[in-house]
């Protein structure tokens, strides 16, 4: 759980799950949801970073950051503080003409980035972002 810094609001979402590939590795996957409020998305920002920085296995977390990439303010810290990497310099708006969804990954020489988009329709004013990696092997 990510704590929001206001104890009249629930706090974010955050789980983690290791899959073994084979013997020899493992990739960690994660999904999120920081809260809309500028103020609350700050506190659960640190909590994150703390959470996932030290995880060595490749990693990629997806989920509803309620920020623009990669300027906005909870991206800095969360890509320098847990080496994150985003899939595009350039990435397309996700819900209209704004953004808040994404995906981001760790280490950068792990994966090789084959597509990435966001879909066409959805039933709800996100649309679906698509990444399609291929992960090098140990």
């Amino acid at each position: 759980m990510l704590p929001t810094g206001d104890t009249n609001t629930e706090n974010g979402p955050l789980g983690i799950v290791t899959i073994q590939l084979n013997d020899n590795q493992k990739v960690v996957f994660a999904g999120t949801h920081l809260n809309a409020n500028a103020t609350r998305r700050a506190a659960q920002t640190p909590v994150l970073v703390e959470k996932i920085k030290d995880i060595t296995d490749p990693f990629i977390i997806a989920g509803n950051f309620n920020d623009r990439p990669p300027a906005g303010a909870t991206y800095a810290p969360i890509i320098s503080g847990a080496g994150l990497t985003l899939p595009c310099t350039t990435c397309p708006p996700n819900t209209g003409t704004n953004y808040s969804d994404f995906i981001m990954y760790k280490p950068a020489d792990k994966f090789r980035i084959i597509s990435h988009s966001v879909g066409a329709s959805s039933t709800s004013a996100h649309m679906p972002v698509i990444t399609q990696f291929t992960l090098f092997k140990d």
